[in-house]
């Protein structure tokens, strides 16, 4: 399913392809396999980041582009901005450190133009009209298209959009945060640095109909390896395993043995049939896991089959 991001003349599929897991982890021909299935699949829209693997998944993506020649059949999106993972308090947001982070990830890439550029982080503590200038330099440049707030408050990107329409200028496209069929646990403290939907947040996605991309939608596949009978990794026990996950894991089995369809695509159909444009990012180490994620790219939930999904339970934890 091809759909326009609202205000803009980009085109992305329902999920989106994360390419963190291509790290050293993931040998390179491997790599080039997934990203040539994703394709494959219908999948046009590639997210990654300066930070994953320090460049690397910039490098592959780059050599996938040589190898393939499908550079316009995909919409490429990168990010930078993020701090030196050893001073997270401290962030990278003035013009020239965001200038050589879009420098450096055009380089890794081999193009000269992103179309979908992200911050990465925010700081709620800086103005946010130097930042909107300098994105719109940015695009003035031919080096961005777009831009879009990753892990930013929704009070934030109305803000920054506020000004960004007083002074005439591109404002924030698409918010990157948090968001998955599984919240948190309640008990489970992030990393502050991350915005997950809650509340307030859905309230202004859904009233504005503002665009979400939306990380870690798979829970680190808690509720697939729960289907499964396959025990938890300890990091997805530690953040999503609590009472009302395994409620929502029971309805979940419930509308799969109603419909015949799959806990990944239930899972995931969950977020791309919100009331707003919500585009889950999908990372997988093989083309096999891959391929279970994209069989949910057609798939339309009502919002009774929604609601019946998290009966029983508070629909954001925090």
């Amino acid at each position: 399913m091809i759909r326009n991001i609202p205000g803009t003349k980009l085109y992305t599929s329902s999920l989106v392809l994360g390419t963190d897991i291509l790290s050293p982890t993931v040998g390179d021909a491997d790599m080039q396999k997934i990203l040539d299935r994703y394709v494959d699949l219908g999948g046009t829209h590639i997210d990654t980041a300066a930070l994953y693997g320090h460049g690397h998944s910039e490098e592959v993506i780059a050599d996938w582009f040589k190898k393939s020649g499908k550079r316009n059949e995909v919409l490429i999106a990168t990010k930078g901005g993020f701090p030196n993972p050893e001073t997270m308090h401290i962030s990278r947001l003035s013009k020239a450190e965001l200038t050589s982070d879009l420098e450096s990830s055009l380089s890794r890439l081999g193009i000269n133009e992103v179309d979908l550029y992200w911050l990465h982080r925010d700081d709620e503590a800086l103005p946010v009209e130097p930042i909107i200038d300098t994105l719109n330099t940015f695009v003035k440049q031919g080096k961005i298209r777009y831009f879009g707030a990753s892990n930013w408050k929704a009070e934030r990107i109305k803000k920054a959009n506020a000004y960004a329409k007083s002074s005439g200028q591109q404002g924030f496209c698409a918010s990157q945060i948090k968001y998955a069929f599984a919240p948190s646990a309640p008990s489970f403290e992030d990393d502050p640095t991350l915005v997950e939907m809650n509340t307030a947040e859905h309230k202004f996605y859904a009233e504005e109909s503002f665009p979400v991309v939306c990380f870690a939608s798979q829970s680190k596949g808690y509720f697939q390896k729960l289907a499964a009978g396959l025990p938890l990794s300890p990091k997805a026990e530690q953040r999503y395993d609590c009472p009302e996950n395994r409620t929502r894991f029971e309805n979940l089995l419930k509308l799969s043995n109603e419909t015949g369809y799959s806990a990944t695509q239930l899972l995931l159909a969950y977020l791309t049939s919100e009331s707003f444009m919500c585009l889950p990012i999908v990372g997988a180490n093989s083309v096999e896991k891959l391929t279970d994620s994209m069989s949910a790219a057609e798939i339309v939930l009502t919002q009774a089959q929604r609601e019946m999904l998290i009966q029983g339970t508070p629909r954001f934890y925090k």
